[in-house]
């Protein structure tokens, strides 16, 4: 298909079209890492936005922005994944990375299993993907449980803060009130949602700082990843191996420690095989 014939209802086959197809590994490394800088410019608008909100204790459409912020940082995520692969063989893959870049609930996975802190093998990866990425859970078959059907946590996170809707459970319509997921922002029993994610996004910007997002970084990661294509069965072995590989080349080539590279985001664990067989990222 030409690209003047897709249409803007086909984003994800457009940046396809636009970034990957027929692209060498180069001109993919160089575009993703514009794009990881430009993502990063503009989480910093979104939290500034979030930032006015909370002042006049505005939670529910601040919750909106700080996930609308959240997605963006698994953008990053998709985009490293992307410069992993070989990009001749793994046309396909990298078709579904483009549709998990514009899916709520792929970059809500990508967040869910980066923050996991000890995955010990790509089956258990895969069985937290599909939890991630589940649609619906219907209501227990036991009436006394009071579990009622739950939709996906982008519905709470999106639709819930900013919407009008019918609650199902509450035979009542719900309406988005000024406190909605006020506890995000404001509990006195652990740190803020907020907190968390600046914590994190402060990680991404010392490794763009460092030079571990640019160009030449990615480039490397594609040099050392893109002979191994990494699926729900690839032992953690050979991801360690390549990690440590990877840490040893960008620390000869950037004059960086090896506790610099493996706290970055460039070895965070290759989710790119999980949008290819999830069947949620449409």
């Amino acid at each position: 298909m030409a690209f003047d014939e897709l249409t803007p209802a086909e984003p994800a086959k457009r940046l396809y079209a636009e970034l990957f197809d027929r692209s060498s590994p180069e001109e993919i490394a160089s575009t993703a890492a514009r794009g990881i800088e430009a993502i990063v410019e503009n989480i910093d608008r979104l939290l500034s936005d979030v930032d006015f909100l909370l002042a006049d204790k505005r939670y529910a459409t601040a919750s909106f922005l700080l996930a609308t912020a959240q997605e963006e940082v698994a953008k990053i995520f998709i985009l490293i994944d992307a410069c992993r692969l070989d990009p001749g063989k793994h046309a396909s893959v990298l078709r579904a990375l483009c549709k998990a870049f514009y899916s709520h609930i792929a970059k809500h996975a990508y967040n869910e299993l980066r923050r996991i802190p000890i995955i010990h093998d790509m089956g258990q990866a895969a069985d937290r993907w599909r939890i991630a990425v589940r649609r619906w859970w219907p209501e227990s078959s036991d009436p006394e449980d009071g579990e009622p059907a739950m939709p996906h946590d982008t519905v709470f996170d999106r639709e819930v803060p900013l919407y009008v809707d019918w609650d199902y459970w509450a035979k009542t319509w719900m309406v988005p009130r000024q406190s909605t997921n006020r506890l995000k922002f404001d509990n006195a029993h652990w740190p803020s949602e907020l907190d968390r994610f600046r914590a994190e996004l402060q990680i991404v910007k010392e490794a763009a700082a460092k030079g571990l997002l640019s160009a030449e970084a990615l480039k490397t990661v594609n040099a050392i990843y893109h002979g191994t294509y990494i699926g729900d069965s690839t032992p953690m072995d050979t991801i360690h191996r390549l990690e440590d590989k990877l840490a040893a080349s960008l620390s000869s080539k950037l004059g960086l420690s090896d506790a610099d590279i493996q706290k970055s985001p460039l070895v965070a664990l290759p989710l790119y095989h999980f949008t290819t067989v999830s069947g949620e990222v449409a």
